[in-house]
C-alpha cells in the first residue's frame, strides 16, 4: 500500500512539474482574442509543422519548463496551430509565418504586434519575448516609425535586427543596404552594430571590414566575443573549404585563409593554420604526414583529418591504412559528441574498404 501511495504522489508530482510550463489553450484564433480581451491579456500563438526539428524542440525542452510557465501565463492566452491542418490553413494565408516555428504576439482586435522566427533557448526566448511586448520596440511600431521616415540610424539597427528575428529578409535587405549607406565608419564599429556583422560571411567586404577595424570591435565589444566569431567564421570556412568547390578553388582558398590568419592574432591561430596544413598534405597525397597528424589529433581538427584520409586512401599502402585504423579509436574518442558518431560510421566505411 505505501509502494501505490509512492507511486501516485509521484505521478502527481510529475503531472503538476509539467503544467507549470506554457499553459497552450484549446482554443480557435477567435475564441483566444476573446479571452485575451476579457483578461486583458495579448495572444501568444505559435505556429508549427508536425514535420519541423525545431518546433518539437520547443515544445517539448523549452514551453513545459516553469520558468516560462511562469513568464508567459501572467501576459498571454496562449494558443498553437499546426499549419497544415484545420484552422492552421486558414491561419497560415492569415498570418504568413515566415518559417516554421513562427511566434506571433497578437492583440485583442486580431493585429500583429510583433513577430518571431526559429527556436531558441529560454533565456533568448524570454528576451525577444520582452522586445515584442514593448510598445517602442515591437515590429508593428517600428514598421509604422520606418514608414513615417522617423527612424534616427540606432532605431534602424534595432530595427533591421528586429526584421532579422521575424524572417523578413526582404525588408531586412533593403534596411541592410540603407544603413551601409548611412553609417559611418566609427559608427559601424559600436556595440549596438556588431550583431549585423558578427557572422560576416568569410570573404565578404563585412568580413574584411571586421578584419580592419578589430581593435576597435575589441575595445567596444569585448576582445572575446570577437575573436570567438572570427575563430568559429576562419574554422568554418576550413572545414567546408572542399564543399562546392575545385580542387584548385580549394587550394586558392585556403592560401587566402591562411594569409588573412596572419593579419590578426587568435588564441587558436596555431590550430587553424594546422587545419590548413593537414588539408594540404591530403592534397599532397602524403600520406606519412597525414598519419602524423592524426597522431596528435584534436576536436578541433577531426573533420579535416578525416577529409585529408579520405584524400590519401587510394595511394596508401595496406599498412598505412592499417596505422589508420589503428588510429580510429583514438580519433572517436578525441571527437566532440556531435560529430562522434559520424567519426565512427567514417571509420566503418574505412575498414570496409581496407578489406
Amino acid at each position: 500500500m505505501k509502494k501505490i501511495s509512492t507511486l501516485i504522489a509521484f505521478i502527481v508530482c510529475c503531472m503538476m512539474a509539467f503544467g507549470q510550463g506554457v499553459h497552450f489553450e484549446d482554443l480557435t484564433l477567435d475564441e483566444a482574442l476573446a479571452k485575451a480581451k476579457a483578461e486583458n491579456k495579448l495572444v501568444f500563438m505559435d505556429c508549427y509543422t508536425s514535420w519541423c526539428g525545431p518546433c518539437k524542440w520547443m515544445a517539448t525542452e523549452i514551453f513545459p519548463q516553469k520558468e516560462a510557465g511562469d513568464y508567459f501565463n501572467p501576459k498571454f492566452i496562449s494558443v498553437k496551430y499546426d499549419m497544415e491542418k484545420g484552422e492552421g490553413l486558414k491561419l497560415k494565408d492569415k498570418y504568413k509565418p515566415s518559417g516554421y516555428p513562427t511566434f506571433f504576439i497578437i492583440r485583442p482586435d486580431g493585429s500583429i504586434q510583433h513577430k518571431m522566427c526559429g527556436g531558441r533557448n529560454l533565456e533568448a526566448t524570454i528576451a525577444r519575448m520582452e522586445v515584442g511586448l514593448n510598445e517602442k520596440t515591437c515590429l508593428d511600431y517600428l514598421n509604422q516609425t520606418y514608414a513615417q521616415g522617423k527612424m534616427d540610424k540606432m532605431q534602424l539597427i534595432r530595427y533591421f535586427l528586429v526584421l532579422q528575428e521575424a524572417g523578413e529578409g526582404e525588408m531586412g535587405a533593403k534596411v541592410e543596404k540603407e544603413l551601409d549607406a548611412t553609417l559611418s565608419d566609427a559608427e559601424k564599429c559600436t556595440k549596438e552594430y556588431w550583431p549585423l556583422i558578427r557572422w560576416a560571411k568569410y570573404g565578404s567586404d563585412k568580413f574584411y571590414f571586421v578584419l580592419k577595424y578589430v581593435d576597435a570591435y575589441r575595445k567596444n565589444v569585448g576582445k572575446e566575443v570577437v575573436d570567438e566569431s572570427l575563430s568559429a567564421t576562419f574554422y568554418s570556412t576550413i572545414s567546408n573549404s572542399g564543399h562546392g568547390y575545385t580542387r584548385e578553388q580549394q587550394t586558392q582558398l585556403l592560401k587566402q585563409v591562411r594569409q588573412d590568419l596572419g593579419k590578426v592574432d587568435l588564441a587558436d591561430k596555431e590550430e587553424l593554420i594546422r587545419n590548413i596544413d593537414i588539408l594540404e598534405a591530403g592534397f599532397a597525397q602524403d600520406v606519412k604526414k597525414v598519419i602524423s597528424f592524426a597522431r596528435q589529433a584534436s576536436d578541433k581538427n577531426i573533420w579535416v583529418l578525416m577529409q585529408a584520409i579520405e584524400a590519401v586512401q587510394e595511394k596508401a599502402t595496406k599498412a598505412e591504412l592499417k596505422q589508420i585504423m589503428a588510429l580510429s579509436g583514438q580519433m572517436i574518442a578525441t571527437a566532440d559528441e556531435g560529430t562522434r558518431e559520424y567519426v565512427k560510421e567514417f571509420f566503418d566505411e574505412l575498414k570496409k574498404a581496407e578489406k
